[in-house]
Formats: C-alpha cells, structure tokens, sequence
C-alpha cells in the first residue's frame, strides 16, 4: 500500500499555518538525542547528517546543537520547509518526496527518519533511497510511535475503544519492534538495532481530551523510563542500522 502523499502535503501544510510543527518538551527531544548519541557510537561527529522527515527542523536544529557536524533536512511539505528556512539556521532545507529523493547516491554519512516511518503504509521504498544516499559504512536512526507502549495503543490505534483521529493523517500506523527488524533487514541494513525508549514528552497535542490528558502521559512516560517497563513498553521505538561497506559485505 502507497503512502497518500497529497493527504500528508495538505494535513502538514494546514498544520504548520497555524502554529508550526514543533510538539515535543525539551526533555522529550533531549532523549532521543542521547539514545541516538549512545547508539551510534561516534558515528553523528564530524559527518554530513540529512534529516528525512524535518518538518519545521525542530528536531534538526536540537541536534545539531548536540553534534559539530554538517546538518541537511527534506520534507514533503513545503509551508513545514518555508518555516524552517526562516530560521536562518545554517542547515539546507528542500522539499523532496521521501520515496524519490533526487540526491546523489552515498552522499552522506548518517540519515536520519525523524518521526515519520510511520507516515508510510509501505516504508520500503523510503528506507531504500536513505539506504541508496548512505556511503557505506554509514549509520541510519529514526524514532517512531510505538505500538506496545498503552497510551501510544489507547490514543492511536484503530482498534482502541478511545481511537483519536484529530492531529493525524490516515496514512498513520504504530510500529513494533518485530516489524521495524524485517524490513531493515530486507532493505539492506546489518547491525540492526531496534528498541524503545520512554521519556518522550509532548508539549502539545492537537486533540482536546489529548491535552486535557497530556500531563497524565507525561508523569507516566517519565516513571515508566525509570522502570525495567521501559525495554518493553517505551512509548517510541528507536531503530539503529548500517549500511555495509563493500569489502565487508564480500567477507560475509
């Protein structure tokens, strides 16, 4: 199944003309962060890093004052683009479709999904072309809604009794971690590493009852994060990858 990518243009163009997308606390940002630091051992220093998924680059510029390195991010959705250009950030920003990018092959040494996999019924093809753009020896992160995390479940997912559409696009789904192994594996990805994580707060979200219920979730993300619960549960999933380089992938 094809992602309906007119939908995501016109959900994140409507989206970012009223407030600009930028959801998460500084807390939640900053835990990413350290997972994607820990993860990719070193790798995220000195390297050409393309954020596929930007958005307004909120995530891309928290990252980039994390890690000396030379930052670049695409999205779909040209207002989302507009928006983090006006920041005067020192990071390239273009619009591409995330499945036919247009860019060089191994141009870059880390690619980074930031939340968006999950905008993909079938994210093969996306994950193909960061696979395609990777030098090899290069690293790929992402972060994603994770399907075994309860509050992740009630609030997003269609078989869940309190289900919420409002601030979401019907391309939308959960992922698990089974899942995300399979079709990294099938792309071409070794090393593969995919766990969750909790301590992901949000600052806002687009439903009502969601906000009047945020503050609940975060007082649950930042318990659960100090729990064994966590290597289970953890409201996203953090996928770590890399592509071979020639000479290892003869050895193998």
């Amino acid at each position: 199944m094809k992602q309906d990518s007119k939908n995501e243009k016109v959900f994140f163009d409507r989206f970012n003309q009223s407030r600009g997308y930028d959801v998460l606390t500084s807390f939640g940002y900053h835990s990413i962060i350290e997972n994607f630091k820990k993860y990719s051992g070193g790798r995220l220093k000195g390297a050409r890093i393309i954020d596929l998924g930007c958005g307004t680059g909120a995530f891309t510029r928290r990252l980039a004052s994390h890690v000396q390195s030379k930052f670049f991010g695409v999205d779909i959705s040209l207002k989302a683009i507009q928006i983090a250009r006006d920041k005067n950030d020192g990071i390239q920003y273009w619009v591409a479709d995330l499945a036919q990018l247009g860019i060089k092959g191994e141009s870059f040494d880390v690619v980074v999904f930031s939340g968006v996999l999950h905008h993909f019924p079938d994210m093969k093809p996306c994950l193909a072309e960061g696979y395609r753009i990777l030098k090899p020896g290069g690293c790929l992160l992402s972060f994603d809604p994770h399907l075994n995390n309860p509050f992740m479940w009630f609030y997003r997912h269609r078989s869940s009794p309190f289900y919420s559409k409002c601030g979401k696009t019907d391309n939308e789904a959960l992922l698990s971690i089974d899942q995300m192994k399979k079709v990294l594996a099938e792309v071409g990805f070794s090393m593969i590493d995919v766990h969750p994580i909790s301590g992901v707060t949000f600052k806002y979200v687009q439903s009502r009852i969601g906000r009047f219920f945020l503050p609940f979730y975060n007082i649950f993300e930042f318990l659960l994060g100090i729990s064994s619960c966590a290597q289970t549960m953890g409201s996203f999933l953090v996928c770590y990858g890399v592509k071979q380089n020639r000479g290892a992938a003869l050895e193998s």
